[in-house]
């Protein structure tokens, strides 16, 4: 099984100590988009299929194993199309993704899950922070 390490650093804005927020390298920011493209591409190849397994297994929500959204508890369908709109805001307003400890947790556990679908398309995501300073950012 493939795996991506995605790097991050603390980020200096954020209003919550229990998840802060984190900015990802600029070197894997458009990996990261891309793979939550990739996700979409496939959730939306699975609603056409309509395996009724894979199907449940994408949207069902799952308050045990992804984190509570402010509308309940998430799915993987709403963790990824949650977090590509906010890439797209994000990088828009900001100018680079932001995302928060708790999305890093998920993000993990949905790559986990689309990594065994298939293990040669979805490699699993593994988040490491960054060591050192380079262009005014933290990796």
């Amino acid at each position: 099984m493939a795996t991506r390490q995605i790097k991050y650093s603390p980020s200096s804005v954020g209003r919550d100590p229990k998840n802060p927020l984190v900015d990802i390298h600029p070197d894997d920011s458009a990996w990261y988009f891309d793979q939550l493209v990739d996700w979409c591409d496939y959730i939306s190849h699975a609603g056409q299929v309509k395996d009724e397994f894979l199907w449940d297994a994408l949207q069902k929500r799952r308050p045990k194993h992804l984190h509570k959204g402010r509308n309940g508890p998430n799915s993987i369908v709403s963790v990824v199309t949650g977090l590509l709109a906010n890439y797209i805001k994000n990088t828009a307003t900001y100018g680079g993704c932001r995302i928060s400890k708790k999305q890093m947790e998920d993000l993990e556990f949905v790559s986990n899950l689309f990594s065994a679908i298939d293990a040669e398309r979805f490699p699993q995501i593994q988040f490491q922070q960054a060591l050192f300073t380079q262009g005014g950012h933290t990796f």
